[in-house]
C-alpha cells in the first residue's frame, strides 16, 4: 500500500486485519489485496463505502441465514477471467474444461441473483445479471445438469459419427476407427468453435458479474469481520477526537497472555501533537493503533474505537523505521531523513496525517533534540495532524498539544520485583492531555528499583541525576 512498508503494515495491525478479513472468491481476495485509501477528492466514494457497509450489517444481523446462503454460493466461484479475455481476443477456440468453468459460473451467478434478490440491498453502481441463455447454450437437454459435454444436440453430423464409430469399436478395423475418432475431433471442434463465438455475446455480461461478484464477497466479509471484532462508523469532523480507540492485532496479543488493551482516548489538533512518556508506556502503540484506524477508515472500514471524529485526508504517512532503508545502505537516521523529505512535499500539497515514532533517535541526543523540535514547529500552522512520540524533554513549544503517557503511578511501597511483564501491570498506559512545559516522566529510575538492581549502583544512579540537574540550572 502506498506510504506504508510490508513490514509496518504488519506491525501496525492492518496485516491481522486481513487475515481476519474472510473473503471466499478470488474476485473478493483481489480487491482485498489491492486495498487503498480513499482521498479528500474521493469523499462521495468513501461515504457510499461505508453507507454499503453500514447498511449490509443490519441486513446480516436481521437476516443471518441469508447472508450464510450467499456466503456458501460464493464459495463455489472460480477464476473465468482468463477465459473472458480469451473470448475477448476472438483468436482462440475454448475447450470442453473451459466451457464447462463458463457453464458453473452461469448456473452459480443465476442461484447467487437468487439469493441476492431476498435481501433488502443494493449497490449504485452495479447488479448482478441472470445468466440463463449461457445456461442454455451451454445446456442443450432439458434436464440441467452440472456437468457439459459436447452433446449430439449440437449436431447431426456429430451424431451420425458417433453412431458409425459405435459400430466400428465391435467389428471395424483400426484404420477404420482411427479415421472415424479423426472426424468426431473435426466436429467437435466445429462445435466448439461455434459455442465460442455465441458466447462472445455475453462478455460484459460475464465481466460485469465477475465484478459484482468481488463487490458483494467483499461487502460481506467486511461486515462479518466488524460483528466478530466490533467497530463503529467513523464520522468527519474538522477535528480528530477519539474515544475508546483500541488496535484489535495488540488486544488479541495481550489476550493470549491473560490481558487486555487498554482503550485510549484523546484529541490531536491540527499542526504539532508531541506524545512523550517513559519507555514501556506504550507510545508506539498509541501510534500504531491511531495510524491503524485512520488507514482502515479511508479504506472503507469501521474504526475500533466507541467513536472517532476527523477530516478526510489527502495522504497518510507512518514512519517507524524497519530498517529496509538501512539494509540498502543508510544509516537509522538517514533512512528518517529520507522519508521526513517525503513527508515535507506531502504536506506542502495536501493535508493528511503525519506519524512518527521516535523520530531521531538514531543520531546524537542533542542534534536529534534539536531536529525533532524543528520539525514540530515546521508542522505548526500545516494544515495537517502532526502526531510526534519523542524520548526528548525540550520538544515541545507553547501551542503545541501536549499528550503523555501516565506510566507508572503509585509504586512507593511496592516490593521489588524480578520480571519485567510484572511492570506491564504497573503501567497506566492511558494518555492524558499536560501542559506544553510538563516535564517528561522520569520512570527509568523508577524501573531500576523495582527491579532491584544493587543499590550502591542505583545510588550512583541518583547521584548523577542530580549532578545533571544543577548542570541545566546553571545559567
Amino acid at each position: 500500500m502506498e506510504g506504508f512498508s510490508r513490514v509496518q503494515l504488519r506491525n501496525i495491525g492492518f496485516d491481522f486485519i486481513l487475515e481476519n478479513l474472510h473473503t471466499q472468491t478470488v474476485y473478493g481476495r483481489d480487491i482485498k489485496n489491492n486495498l487503498s485509501p480513499f482521498r479528500r477528492d474521493q469523499r462521495d466514494e468513501l461515504e457510499r463505502e461505508l453507507a454499503y457497509l453500514e447498511q449490509f450489517m443490519t441486513i446480516e444481523a436481521k437476516n443471518p441465514a441469508n447472508v450464510r446462503n450467499l456466503i456458501s454460493i460464493l464459495h463455489r466461484f472460480k477464476e473465468i477471467r482468463g477465459i473472458i479475455r480469451k473470448l475477448e481476443t476472438g483468436l482462440d477456440i475454448l475447450d470442453e474444461v473451459e466451457l464447462f468453468e463458463i457453464k458453473s459460473f452461469a448456473m452459480n451467478m443465476n442461484d447467487l441473483y437468487r439469493g441476492y434478490s431476498e435481501i433488502e440491498f443494493s449497490f449504485d453502481d452495479i447488479a448482478p445479471i441472470t445468466l440463463n441463455p449461457i445456461v442454455k447454450l451451454l445446456n442443450p437437454h432439458e434436464t440441467v445438469t452440472t456437468s457439459f459435454h459436447i452433446s449430439e444436440l449440437y449436431s447431426e453430423a456429430l451424431a451420425e459419427i458417433r453412431e458409425i464409430r459405435k459400430k466400428i469399436e465391435a467389428t471395424g478395423s483400426a484404420k477404420e476407427f482411427s479415421e472415424i475418432v479423426e472426424r468426431e475431433r473435426e466436429e467437435e471442434l466445429r462445435v466448439k468453435k461455434y459455442l465460442t463465438a455465441e458466447l462472445c455475446q455475453y462478455i460484459d455480461d460475464l465481466s460485469r458479474d465477475a465484478i459484482f461478484i468481488g463487490k458483494l464477497d467483499f461487502l460481506i466479509a467486511k461486515a462479518l469481520l466488524h460483528k466478530r471484532l466490533g467497530g463503529t462508523k467513523p464520522r468527519w469532523a474538522k477535528t480528530m477526537d477519539i474515544d475508546s480507540m483500541v488496535n484489535p492485532y495488540v488486544d488479541s496479543i495481550l489476550r493470549e497472555r491473560g490481558r487486555s488493551f487498554v482503550p485510549l482516548s484523546f484529541g490531536l489538533t491540527m499542526g504539532a501533537n508531541l506524545l512523550t512518556g517513559a519507555n514501556m508506556g506504550g507510545k508506539s502503540v498509541a501510534l500504531a493503533t491511531v495510524t491503524l484506524n485512520v488507514l482502515l477508515a479511508h479504506c472503507g472500514f469501521f474504526v475500533f474505537a466507541k467513536s472517532f471524529s476527523m477530516p478526510i485526508m489527502d495522504f497518510i504517512f507512518y514512519l517507524s523505521l524497519d530498517y529496509q532503508s538501512v539494509n540498502e545502505g543508510l544509516s537509522t537516521f538517514g533512512a528518517e531523513i529520507k522519508e521526513i523529505k517525503g513527508l515535507i512535499n506531502s504536506m506542502k500539497n495536501g493535508n493528511g496525517l503525519c506519524v512518527l515514532d521516535e523520530f531521531a533517535k538514531g543520531t546524537n541526543p542533542e542534534e536529534g533534540e534539536i531536529i525533532v523540535k524543528s520539525l514540530a514547529r515546521w508542522c505548526e500552522g500545516k494544515g495537517s495532524f502532526c502526531f510526534i512520540s519523542t524520548h526528548y524533554s525540550n520538544v515541545v513549544e507553547k501551542g503545541m498539544t501536549h499528550l503523555q503517557v501516565k506510566g507508572l503511578k503509585d509504586v512507593k511501597g511496592l516490593l521489588t520485583v524480578d520480571n519485567p511483564k510484572i511492570l506491564q501491570d504497573l503501567m497506566d498506559y492511558r494518555i492524558e492531555s499536560v501542559q506544553w512545559d510538563s516535564p517528561t516522566p522520569q520512570d527509568a529510575v523508577t524501573v531500576a528499583e523495582l527491579m532491584g538492581i544493587q543499590s550502591e549502583f542505583l545510588d550512583l544512579i541518583k547521584e548523577v541525576r542530580e549532578e545533571h540537574k544543577g548542570e541545566q540550572a546553571e545559567p
